[in-house]
């Protein structure tokens, strides 16, 4: 299987990028092609996250410095892989704190149903209490970050539908959330969980950091300053009470 990302070295830690790529080499995945985004980042940053892209399964599409435009940003990811992956089965796509749940399954399904496509929704994972932990290479994350929310949805009005998995020749839309002319293409009428480890570490500063720099949309920015405004304790905690949620601790 092959999967497209776009890697972030500001906002990706070595040791998260670290264990997503074992996550999906664990799950069937033999080839990723990286879209790698080096803005604003340390030398010893850039120097971490470059010594684990090193590996033979591994393809950097692109290095740049920064893409602000998500129009632009998706359009890449097409253009690649219909020029690149188009004789592929299936291409996955996925961020560094998106862990789809089994995509080996996901792939045959596309096979046996012959879909364009899979739809996929995120699941916020947390620590128990909402904390921001950090990410160390030794860190369970599943066991670690076990409660499972729609926050982005129930709390911010985000978006959190996904397609993980499609076909090469489909086009993005901002996001990945979803397919140009989706409603023509064949796809299933349920969905698979994408845990989204996001809310760990740093993201309290870094999502500050973005609404001073202005990144993203207005829609973006908005969902941004209503996190800040009124969920987060403390600098470090995110608030949950009232938020549905369950517990899940394995992948």
């Amino acid at each position: 299987m092959d999967l497209i990302a776009n890697l972030s070295v500001q906002d990706d830690s070595p040791a998260l990028v670290s264990q997503w790529l074992g996550f999906y080499r664990r799950h069937g995945v033999s080839r990723f092609h990286i879209f790698l985004n080096e803005h604003s980042a340390s030398d010893r940053r850039r120097a971490d996250v470059r010594r684990l892209l090193r590996a033979p399964d591994l393809t950097l599409a692109a290095v740049f410095e920064g893409v602000e435009d998500m129009q632009d940003r998706v359009d890449r990811f097409s253009d690649y892989i219909a020029a690149e992956l188009r004789a592929r089965p299936c291409v996955l796509a996925a961020d560094s704190d998106e862990f789809i749940s089994h995509p080996e399954r996901a792939a045959e399904l596309m096979k046996q149903f012959d879909y364009d496509f899979i739809p996929g929704m995120l699941v916020d994972r947390f620590e128990l209490s909402g904390r921001t932990i950090p990410i160390r290479d030794d860190l369970d994350l599943a066991r670690a970050f076990p409660r499972c929310t729609h926050f982005t949805y129930a709390a911010l009005a985000g978006l959190i539908t996904k397609v993980p998995v499609s076909r090469p020749g489909a086009r993005f839309r901002i996001g990945l959330h979803a397919l140009e002319n989706q409603e023509e293409l064949r796809g299933p009428d349920w969905w698979i969980p994408v845990d989204h480890f996001k809310w760990h570490g740093d993201v309290i500063q870094r999502i500050r950091d973005r609404v001073a720099r202005g990144y993203g949309g207005e829609h973006y920015l908005r969902q941004c300053k209503a996190l800040l405004e009124s969920f987060v304790i403390g600098g470090d905690r995110i608030d949950l009470t009232g938020i549905p949620s369950w517990l899940r601790s394995e992948w």
